[in-house]
């Protein structure tokens, strides 16, 4: 495994990283403490079963994009 990036939203509520997987796991960090070691949300991209190598968050935090080793990118919208 070369590398795998984090990704924390703009409005610093989030801290969000893909796996080896294919999965994206998101940890809530707004109320001050660590994130634990299992995450709060895990999120399953269509049709990816390899790593998630990058994970990205539009500026104003409503839209995120997933890379993965096989080229797909998945966007996904954050529910208000």
């Amino acid at each position: 495994m070369w590398y795998i990036k984090f990704e924390i939203d703009p409005l610093e509520k989030y801290l969000v990283c893909g796996n080896q997987k294919g999965e994206i796991h998101i940890w809530e960090i707004n109320n001050g403490s660590l994130p634990s070691v299992k995450s709060n949300h895990v999120l399953h991209p269509k049709d990816v079963g390899c790593a998630i190598r990058q994970i990205a968050f539009s500026p104003c935090g409503q839209h995120m994009i997933a890379v993965a080793d096989d080229a797909s990118i998945s966007r996904f919208a954050r529910r208000t």
